[in-house]
């Protein structure tokens, strides 16, 4: 009956460590889900940049354009803006 007792009390100290084991591997995969997710927000905005890169110089180069060509400083306040537009909206 001893030695019954022994083995039934390692069961449930092994059964004990496999769900403690199983619980720590569950956080590391939902870790690396979070880090998988921003690596692709990561990527997106990086992807973006050239984009607004290029966006940028159309600007400077049209409003260098329109300085070389206007004298006036009014035609310049009132063609060149850029827009604010508001994400939660979209």
């Amino acid at each position: 009956m001893q030695e019954k007792k022994k083995e039934f009390e390692a069961v449930a100290a092994l059964e004990r460590a496999s769900a403690l084991f199983l619980k720590r591997i569950e956080g590391l995969a939902d870790d690396c889900e979070v880090m998988a997710d921003a690596g692709q927000v990561y990527g997106q905005v990086l992807e973006q940049w050239p984009l607004m890169f290029q966006t940028l110089s159309l600007f400077l180069n049209s409003r260098e354009r329109h300085t070389a060509d206007s004298s006036d400083d009014i035609t310049l306040l009132t063609e060149d803006r850029l827009v604010r537009v508001p994400l939660d909206e979209l």
